[in-house]
């Protein structure tokens, strides 16, 4: 334990310039221990009451999810998923470019790659491989047409397909392609009507606000539903235009367009029972929305989003725009993901009703045509996945494509309820009746709990903070190969908010059967008590705006690209921590390893490299104004921008990632090509340093922050002015 705590310190010094029976206590009292290797608790304190329920509160679930090719390796970055029209076989895309296939087997257990666009494909931001679609034909032509990104265009292309499902890349022919002056709000998915005309969903062009106002303009391609006939070229292209487009003889606008004022439709399909075409838009500050496309239709973008003004921000007019059958705020999710109107048989209570989610929480609803407004009280089921694509079999059974694309765990399947639903009051509506809060005096932990601290802390607009955590008995933790703690189902994280020194508000994070899950409890006015609040809720605290996070929030920054968690980290808790149950100061990792948390042995490789303190102003040592930056984008940040991590951009912030491949310096942002993330030797005019001094659409990170950390913008500032290139 020496040589651990020797290793720390020359770390932090470069850094900075189940069952209820007691495990066995044979262990020194702490007291006892020499100052070279204390440990801050003498044995593992036995926890009978602080483990979480079985479910999640996820209001009225009529479904859940379970894996349904657990056997299949992982395919990252997975977008969209497609059966093959004799049933056989499952087309899966990725972002990289290419198009994975697999039998359609719950057993299947290997991918065969059909095509590899990967040195064609433009990857950046929200481009890539996005759609997919079987010519009517498909049987005797063996027509297959991709939808994917090229720089500064996106294509649609049609391929021939082997009889081995594998698809000839000598093949190809472009058929339509349109430039785009930004690289996010690319539309994805591509689709043929009962007409046998080939639909083609595009955005805007990209861009916050749509810059070039292309969203109800018909002389542009940009922002509509387009529909070509594929089977009639004419015009001296490589596709025909449908005699009843809306435009089809160039008056008025485009004649490829069907409809149009789209932002960025991301998802949609057909109602394989009737027909409609169900679209759900992405929106840009406040909401999402679901339309039902009609031809000629003015669905509104950038007039309007959802059923609210947007340009104007009030007195718009609705004229002859199409309202959305549903929309939510940005409180329940950020980005939509379409889906299908259910028309399987294994749900009865959920046929003819439009199942769709939302990407950054994975959030999935079930609505009616008449849904009109939404929120997340009106959530179906609450599952923590950035939801890529929804896909539908031949029986009409529905699937949930993970971004993630992890082995086993890419693709979900819908299924009923295992007999009765889980009640939604499993979790304590009081504080006191959790077991996981002393409620006479909440910054002591409670009995059962562990106290810890992370090194590098999540900015809080200012609020000093208390944690604790708890595992079942009998149970532990593993530790991944990137140093992400794994809690074992059951195991709760606590964390008290405190403000001119009253605590308000206590956070738990469930680890449940289903899933991790957080919950706020609001402190009544006596401090004696706690109750769970059902939403978001934004009160005055201490004299400032405080934003108590719905269950959706929670799980918009707790990402499984993560591992949810989050603070658990071996780099975050290889530090020293006095700790109140014993009033000893400890390394806590040498503490958690001694009270027999770990299921393995801890190794010299772990106390290596800890996360400094990220709010140390270092005056003339570049590597550790680096270091301490760095630990405060891994810590307020990477928990999204990091490879799957559920945004559109590229940025790599975890704290072990290389300055020069963290996707910052010199790089233009995705919503306009004019601004850069990190200019080297100039902080003002650095997108990143801007966003974190903003309280506005804009600020960084987006959610249950109103106060700017104005340290944590110094640091930045400090590093950046200090920069002189790029690596």
């Amino acid at each position: 334990m020496l040589h651990r705590s020797l290793i720390l310190l020359t770390a932090l010094i470069l850094a900075a310039c189940g069952g209820n029976d007691p495990l066995p206590q044979e262990v020194p009292d702490p007291g006892s221990m020499t100052p070279d290797n204390p440990v801050g608790l003498a044995q593992r304190p036995t926890n009978r009451a602080c483990v979480a329920p079985e479910f999640a509160a996820s209001g009225d679930a009529t479904f859940r999810l379970v894996d349904a090719f657990p056997n299949l390796p992982a395919m990252p970055q997975v977008l969209y998923l497609k059966l093959s029209p004799d049933g056989s076989a499952w087309y899966a895309l990725r972002k990289s470019g290419q198009l994975l296939r697999f039998a359609n087997d719950p057993a299947a257990d290997s991918l065969t790659t059909a095509l590899d666009l990967s040195g064609v494909v433009a990857t950046s931001s929200e481009q890539g491989l996005l759609g997919l679609a079987f010519h009517p034909d498909f049987a005797t032509n063996a027509f297959v047409y991709l939808y994917y990104s090229v720089n500064g265009a996106s294509r649609v292309s049609r391929f021939t397909a082997n009889p081995d499902g594998t698809l000839n890349v000598g093949t190809e022919l472009v058929l339509l392609e349109v430039p785009q002056f930004a690289e996010n709000h690319n539309g994805g998915t591509i689709e043929f009507g009962r007409d046998g005309f080939l639909y083609i969903g595009l955005g805007d062009g990209g861009g916050a606000n749509d810059p070039q106002e292309n969203g109800e303009n018909t002389d542009t391609l940009l922002g509509s539903m387009l529909r070509i006939d594929v089977d009639n070229p004419s015009g001296g292209l490589n596709y025909g235009i449908p005699a009843d487009n809306p435009f089809a003889d160039g008056n008025g606008g485009a004649p490829e367009i069907y409809a149009f004022g789209l932002r960025n439709p991301y998802r949609w399909s057909f109602d394989r029972q009737n027909g409609e075409l169900w679209l759900a838009d992405v929106g840009q500050n406040s909401f999402e929305e679901v339309d039902i496309i009609e031809i000629g239709r003015n669905y509104g973008w950038n007039t309007m989003e959802g059923f609210a003004c947007f340009d104007p921000a009030t007195g718009c007019t609705v004229g002859n725009r199409a309202l959305p059958v549903a929309a939510y705020p940005h409180a329940a999710g950020r980005s939509v993901t379409g889906g299908f109107v259910y028309r399987g048989s294994a749900i009865q209570g959920l046929r003819g009703r439009y199942v769709f989610g939302d990407f950054t929480n994975g959030n999935i609803w079930a609505i009616d045509r008449d849904a009109g407004n939404i929120d997340q009280s009106d959530v179906a089921l609450t599952t923590g996945l950035n939801i890529a694509a929804f896909a539908e079999d031949d029986d009409g059974e529905l699937y949930v494509v993970s971004f993630a694309g992890g082995a086993g765990t890419a693709i979900q399947k819908i299924v009923p309820p295992m007999g009765t639903p889980p009640a939604n009051d499993q979790v304590p509506q009081l504080l006191s009746e959790t077991g996981c809060v002393n409620i006479d005096n909440p910054r002591q932990p409670a009995p059962g709990t562990v106290s810890y601290e992370p090194n590098a802390v999540f900015w809080s607009d200012g609020a000093t903070k208390y944690r604790a955590a708890a595992i079942p008995d009998g149970t532990t933790i593993s530790i991944d190969a990137n140093g992400d703690m794994l809690l074992p189902t059951g195991s709760v994280l606590i964390k008290h908010f405190e403000l001119s020194g009253e605590i308000f508000e206590t956070r738990l994070f469930y680890h449940h059967t289903d899933g991790w899950q957080g919950y706020s409890y609001r402190w009544n006015d006596d401090g004696t008590d706690a109750d769970l609040l059902p939403d978001a809720l934004d009160e005055t605290v201490a004299g400032q705006t405080w934003h108590y996070p719905s269950r959706n929030e929670c799980s918009a920054c707790h990402t499984q690209a993560a591992n949810v968690s989050l603070g658990p980290e071996v780099q975050q808790l290889n530090g020293l921590l006095n700790y109140p149950e014993s009033d000893v100061e400890a390394n806590q990792l040498d503490t958690l390893e001694h009270i027999m948390w770990f299921g393995r042995a801890l190794n010299d490789g772990d106390f290596e490299n800890p996360l400094p303190d990220p709010n140390l102003l270092i005056a003339d040592d570049p590597a550790a104004q680096q270091a301490t930056a760095k630990s405060y984008l891994h810590t307020n940040c990477s928990q999204c921008h990091r490879p799957a991590g559920g945004t559109n951009s590229s940025m790599d912030l975890r704290f072990n990632t290389a300055f020069g491949d963290m996707g910052l310096c010199n790089v233009p942002t995705t919503q306009d090509n004019a601004e850069t993330l990190l200019v080297p030797g100039d902080a003002d005019n650095s997108v990143l340093v801007q966003r974190m001094a903003s309280t506005g659409d804009d600020r960084m990170p987006p959610i249950s922050r109103n106060v700017v950390d104005t340290q944590g913008v110094a640091v930045m500032e400090n590093w950046i002015n200090n920069l002189t290139a790029c690596p």
